[in-house]
């Protein structure tokens, strides 16, 4: 082999070494996040005396799954769109809403019935979305449109399209 080769070989090899550090690193970081979740999650239950739930998006299975990560068990699966991405939870507690990346839309579920109340047009490849903290409006990033879109909860229309960087994928609210 050349030596040049050799040097093509080493660089292959060292890439895949990087991916494979970088993943076990990302699931390391998922896997501690769970974690933390469920223990801040058995505190606010403990407390509050109510059921927690978390919200699972299955981007390969077109819905939710809805989990008790207290006492480890499946409570619903429930169909949203194509490619679900994202998932908020309304401040009051009121309402779940996910994006479904491959619909361009956005599910609103009950969260006392695990139902799909609603499904408003977003825009291309809706991705991450924010509920205002007064609930009145979902800020959903557009993956496919370099923007964000503000929509009115109280209907669902979008009332606002915001151009952002290129392929935008978080939305946090302070």
């Amino acid at each position: 082999m050349s030596l040049r080769g050799k040097k093509e070989n080493y660089t292959q090899r060292k890439r895949h070494m990087n991916a494979k550090w970088f993943l076990q690193i990302g699931l390391l970081t998922a896997i501690s996040a769970g974690i933390s979740l469920a223990v801040q999650a058995a505190d606010e239950s403990a407390a509050s005396g109510k059921a927690v739930r978390a919200y699972i998006t299955n981007f390969g299975g077109d819905g939710i799954s809805v989990v008790d990560p207290i006492k480890g068990v499946l409570v619903a699966n429930i169909a949203t769109g194509a490619k679900p991405h994202g998932v908020a939870i309304a401040p009051d507690g009121r309402a779940v809403y996910v994006s479904n990346e491959g619909s361009g839309t956005v599910s609103v579920i009950d969260p006392a019935t695990n139902k799909v109340t609603a499904t408003w047009k977003a825009g291309a490849s809706p991705n991450q979305l924010e509920v205002a903290a007064d609930g009145s409006r979902v800020v959903v990033t557009l993956n496919g449109e370099h923007a964000a879109a503000v929509i009115a909860t109280s209907g669902g229309a979008v009332v606002k399209r915001i151009a952002t960087g290129r392929a935008p994928h978080i939305a946090l609210r302070r």
